[in-house]
C-alpha cells in the first residue's frame, strides 16, 4: 500500500481505477491493488450467499423504481439508510432458497 496525499489530483479520491484501489484511511489516502477472485473456489455456502445477496440486489432495484414501494421503503428507514438498504434487508429477512 502507498500513501498518496502529496498528489493534488489523488488526495481523498475513493474508488477503483483499473487494477488499483483509492480507499481514505484516517484521514490519508491509500492506494493498494485490487484483490484478485479468478482462482477462489467458493463453498456451497458462499455460492448460496452469493446467489442470495444478487437476488436482494435484484429485488431492490426493481423496488425502488415502483413510486408505492419507494415510498413504503422511505419510510421504513433509519438515519443513514437509503430505501435500497432497507429493500435489501427485508428481501434477506423474507427469503428462503
Amino acid at each position: 500500500m502507498a500513501i498518496v496525499d502529496d498528489n493534488i489530483i489523488l488526495k481523498y479520491r475513493r474508488g477503483k481505477v483499473g487494477k488499483e484501489i483509492y480507499r481514505v484511511v484516517k484521514g490519508k489516502t491509500v492506494l493498494s491493488k485490487a484483490p484478485d477472485y479468478s482462482k477462489i473456489k467458493w463453498s456451497d455456502a458462499q455460492k448460496q450467499n452469493r446467489i442470495q445477496m444478487a437476488q436482494a440486489s435484484a429485488y431492490a432495484r426493481e423496488a425502488i423504481k415502483d413510486p408505492e414501494k419507494l415510498a413504503f421503503y422511505l419510510k421504513k428507514k433509519k438515519p443513514n439508510q437509503n430505501a435500497f438498504n432497507v429493500a435489501v434487508a427485508e428481501f434477506m429477512l423474507t427469503y428462503k432458497p
